[in-house]
């Protein structure tokens, strides 16, 4: 994903790596930053990101800012989903 959105990825001197990427859609722009957390075989143990964005599309300037933290661990263990009983269908 972070090269189809042309980002600038660099390593931290702690040894996560840094991204940075803005998105143009119609009359709004979103800056987007984060970090990549490997854990010790390599795989992607925590994603945390932090955005600003903002949009001219009501004909006025709306701004915003945005954070998220992505952790993940335990991999290669058994999972089961079940369907929460309480889903409400859409209509369409």
């Amino acid at each position: 994903m972070l090269k189809r959105v042309d980002a600038t990825v660099s390593e931290n001197p702690d040894g996560t790596l840094r991204f940075t990427y803005v998105t143009v859609d119609g009359p709004g722009t979103v800056t987007t930053q984060g970090d990549v957390t490997l854990d010790g075989d390599g795989r992607i143990a925590k994603v945390a990101l932090a955005g600003t964005w903002r949009t001219t599309a009501k004909g006025r300037l709306d701004t915003g800012t945005f954070a998220s933290t992505l952790e993940l661990f335990d991999y290669g263990l058994p999972v089961r989903v079940e369907r929460p009983t309480d889903v409400v269908p859409l209509d369409r």
